[in-house]
């Protein structure tokens, strides 16, 4: 299956950058309030070579409207 899963307060990405290692079909948007937090997440997803599935946004969760999820 092919799932598209959303991180909300992505964080260093830990959790959504696991799934996507596994699971080499899954895509994925993050999203935080700290930039401080994407750019980590950035460079976690390029050190595990997932960064090419994995979409990142500066935004609050009450304004983002971008895409559907399954998970």
């Amino acid at each position: 299956n092919k799932l598209n899963i959303l991180d909300i307060g992505i964080g260093s990405g830990c959790i959504i950058l696991s799934i996507l290692r596994e699971k080499k079909d899954f895509s994925g948007t993050g999203i935080d309030l700290s930039q401080n937090c994407l750019n980590v997440s950035k460079i976690n997803a390029i050190n595990l070579k997932v960064n090419s599935r994995l979409k990142l946004y500066k935004s609050n969760v009450d304004k983002f409207s971008l895409g559907k999820y399954d998970l």
